[in-house]
């Protein structure tokens, strides 16, 4: 169901201008709503962290990274990859088939960034692949209205410096 017009402005505010951690507790929040049980969100704990993955969607053996800093830059996220891609291999590697780099780059990543995910994708009988703001928006709208506005109403919470308001006037009959 495509998201009210009220709903898209919010996804795309959101989705632009939030960073690390509330970024990845977004998509958590979507992929949980639109998934249910069949995701299973990984927290990081103590010495162990989350063993290179944030996410896992069981039936369609996808492993996700989420990534989602406020300026990307190639050869630190590179690097990410590289740490992150073969030790979601090593611990997770019997879960999954497709590795996916979540970001919040709505301009298109970076020439070098998208390369190198070509050029690993097939390495260690694992697909790569990305999703960006486009598949993070088709998954919202796979959700109910009303999982729809409680993804909306979990967006409002973010530090996305709108308070009071603008929320009053975005929200208004939409309970």
């Amino acid at each position: 169901m495509p998201l009210h017009p009220w709903y898209a402005v919010r996804f795309q505010l959101v989705f632009q201008t939030t960073y690390a951690t509330e970024f990845q507790d977004f998509i958590g929040d979507v992929l949980d709503r639109r998934y249910g049980g069949d995701f299973f969100k990984i927290k990081p704990y103590g010495q162990q962290g989350d063993k290179k993955c944030d996410g896992i969607i069981r039936s369609l053996r996808k492993l996700l990274q989420v990534y989602a800093p406020q300026q990307m830059k190639s050869d630190k996220t590179i690097t990410k990859i590289d740490e992150d891609f073969p030790g979601a291999v090593k611990d997770w590697g019997d879960l999954f088939d497709e590795w996916v780099f979540v970001h919040n780059q709505v301009n298109g990543l970076p020439p070098d960034v998208a390369k190198h995910l070509i050029n690993i994708d097939g390495k260690h009988k694992k697909n790569v692949t990305h999703w960006c703001e486009s598949q993070i928006l088709a998954l919202v709208e796979e959700l109910s209205r009303a999982f729809q506005f409680k993804c909306i109403q979990f967006m409002r919470y973010l530090s996305c410096g709108f308070r009071g308001g603008l929320d009053a006037i975005l929200f208004a009959g939409f309970a």
